[in-house]
């Protein structure tokens, strides 16, 4: 169960780093352009795989949509986690300087 929770973040992280990039929507848009035209294009009905309204068409992109939402929000989240766990090693690091500096201000003062 661990196995497949890590791995399901791990494909959720991936997946939210390809959607916020250039990439996602140039890949995205070239798979529709391609798909619409060889539906369009083709000569015999053999090669139609959708035709004009693009039922199946539609039915894949609210599939992707579903899909693609909670996968780039739980990568969110755990990067959220990763920067809450920096911050929080940052200010404890901070702190300790902080005392540190305290104390050899307190001994200089004593001095």
């Amino acid at each position: 169960m661990k196995f497949l929770k890590r791995a399901v973040k791990g494909l959720a992280k991936i997946v939210a780093d390809f959607m916020s990039s250039w990439w996602s929507v140039i890949t995205f848009t070239s798979l529709i352009s391609v798909w619409i035209m060889f539906n369009t294009v083709s000569y015999t009905d053999f090669w139609h795989v959708d035709k004009y309204p693009f039922s199946f068409l539609n039915l894949i992109l609210g599939v992707f949509a579903a899909l693609t939402g909670p996968l780039v929000l739980i990568g969110n989240k755990t990067q959220e986690r990763r920067y809450q766990r920096l911050i929080e090693a940052i200010y404890t690091m901070e702190k300790k300087q902080h005392d540190v500096f305290v104390k050899l201000l307190k001994d200089y003062k004593e001095k």
